[in-house]
């Protein structure tokens, strides 16, 4: 195969072909390069967070209080925390993340359950007090602040802010 990537573009009877026939990679080759070329273009899809008929769409909850910003959202795991922020869409862009971070992300799943073990925080653009974040949160001991509409465009890696689990609120302390 071109590259070790490759392996995740194909299904199982094509990867079967191909350590069975070697000169089927030329067959696949053309194959692969579109279903990467999909991949890009559907990774930079934003999605929205409802979806059906007659529901409202989730509202950024913003105010100011004492010349700072404030966003809200679900109150999910207790506690009170200042940090640095690091805005991660995915598990990828955690590379720099340092422990005690405060972590902001659309969502995570039990793939993040490593990452929640070094933040002091979490914030996410969606869910509630049963989902993945909510609960591994609780157990870990950290705040977290969930179904913060649009949250990971509003902040940015490096901003100082003050997460309160228990009110749902994201302060941001510096810019």
């Amino acid at each position: 195969m071109g590259s070790s990537g490759d392996a995740f573009f194909l299904h199982i009877d094509e990867i079967i072909d191909l350590v069975e026939n070697e000169e089927s990679l030329t067959k696949y080759k053309e194959e692969l390069s579109y279903r990467r070329l999909l991949y890009r273009g559907f990774s930079k899809f934003e999605a929205p967070n409802d979806f059906g008929f007659g529901r409202k769409q989730s509202e950024i909850s913003i105010e100011e209080v004492d010349g700072k910003t404030v966003y809200r959202g679900i109150p999910c795991s207790p506690g009170l925390i200042q940090g640095r922020v690091i805005v991660a869409k995915t598990l990828e862009e955690t590379k720099d993340l340092q422990d005690g971070d405060i972590l902001i992300t659309k969502f995570t799943d039990p793939g993040w359950t490593p990452i929640l073990g070094k933040v002091s925080a979490v914030v996410t653009e969606v869910g509630g007090v049963l989902s993945h974040a909510a609960v591994i949160s609780r157990e870990y001991g950290i705040p977290a602040v969930l179904n913060v509409s649009k949250i990971t465009s509003l902040l940015k890696t490096g901003m100082q802010v003050t997460i309160d689990g228990d009110a749902g609120a994201i302060i941001v302390e510096s810019e």
